[in-house]
């Protein structure tokens, strides 16, 4: 009894130091080291691979970012808005965005002597059908003066002008009333409160053409 006891003992010590060694991990599925290091760390795969990451942009690091700009500024009115920029915002945190703007042009008739008379022309040119007659408002030098219609292209201008020429409309002509150019916006693509607070500064600099939200295009 006491020799078979004694044999026990020494096959369970056997066994335990044989376990701590790590040499039954894979028969007994247990990790003397359990969930430790440096079993964990001898677990890990291509741990050169693992890359720590910069904290991304967040209410933390100055609240949520935005998207502005102000425009559109033709050619001579962009060196001002951008010089009234720069007193605020550094250079590199901003961009100058560039675009065609087409030119217009319209069918024109008159002008009239008053607009009594320009009304009983419209009159006029509504019983020989033609569908567009507008009153031209915002262009002082032609008031009392009729649109025929409004076209982005020369080419298009010129093809109705051919049109009502051949429907008794004969005294129509084509006026351009704004040349083809350039059109330009100051774009802050990501602007935190900083210099969302600079920015709200220079809107009456700016005046209605202020900084606002990026419009999506």
């Amino acid at each position: 009894m006491l020799r078979g006891l004694v044999l026990f003992l020494l096959i369970a010590n056997l066994a335990f130091f044989t376990w701590t060694q790590g040499h039954l991990t894979r028969v007994l599925g247990i990790d003397p080291l359990g969930d430790r290091e440096p079993g964990r760390v001898q677990q890990q795969v291509h741990p050169e691979a693992v890359q720590i990451q910069p904290q991304s942009p967040s209410s933390d690091q100055g609240g949520p970012l935005a998207c502005l700009e102000a425009g559109p500024f033709s050619t001579a009115e962009l060196e001002q808005a951008v010089t009234i920029l720069k007193t605020s915002i550094d250079s590199h945190q901003w961009t100058v965005q560039t675009r065609d703007i087409p030119g217009r042009w319209i069918l024109y008739m008159g002008r009239y002597p008053s607009r009594e008379v320009m009304l009983r022309k419209a009159e006029e040119l509504r019983r020989l059908d033609v569908t567009q007659v507008d009153e031209v408002r915002d262009i002082p030098e032609l008031i009392f003066g009729l649109s025929l219609g409004d076209f982005q292209r020369l080419e298009a201008a010129e093809d109705a002008l051919m049109h009502f020429n051949t429907n008794r409309v004969r005294s129509a002509r084509i006026v351009q009333i704004l040349p083809p150019g350039l059109a330009h916006t100051l774009r802050i693509a990501a602007a935190d409160a900083a210099i969302q607070t600079r920015i709200t500064a220079l809107r009456m600099a700016l005046g209605a053409r202020a900084f606002q939200a990026c419009k999506t295009r």
